[in-house]
């Protein structure tokens, strides 16, 4: 079974990181940075180097939010285990880029458009969208801290 990995990565406790594809032919939708583990590699290593190659930002202390066994997306043809995590951008993020992804199996080269929206309007593609209550009920305890 292959493993993967969803980032939530968030900036303060309402945004969160999503992107579309430059190339719109692609009807990917709106989506969080994920990817596939290499071999040898932790799912928490795996969302820190995910996050530098598809948003560009060095983030460390991946929080874990849960792991479920998923349909993957179509073209796939097998189940896999995603396991989410939580990232905190620093506040000082741009609220909107354009990435080139580093590398990938697929996605090397493609551009993603990066922008923070608002937790309480996020509509993602692709069951990504699975741990999102998950990540407010930790952004909400941490806030009472």
């Amino acid at each position: 079974m292959r493993n993967r990995v969803v980032c939530y990565i968030t900036r303060g406790r309402s945004e969160l990181l999503v992107f579309e594809h430059d190339d719109a032919s692609l009807k990917a939708g709106v989506q969080v940075v994920a990817g596939g583990l290499e071999p040898g590699e932790t799912p928490e290593q795996a969302a820190v180097r995910e996050a530098w190659e598809e948003a560009g930002l060095q983030l460390e202390n991946p929080r874990f939010l849960g792991s479920l066994t998923l349909n993957p997306p179509s073209g796939r043809s097998r189940p896999e285990t995603w396991h989410f995590f939580w990232l905190e951008a620093p506040a000082a993020t741009p609220n909107a880029w354009k990435h080139t992804v580093l590398s990938g199996e697929e996605d090397a080269g493609l551009v993603y458009h990066q922008r923070f929206v608002s937790l309480d309007d996020v509509r993602l593609h692709w069951n990504l969208d699975a741990k999102l209550e998950t990540l407010r009920s930790r952004l909400n305890c941490e806030e009472g801290l």
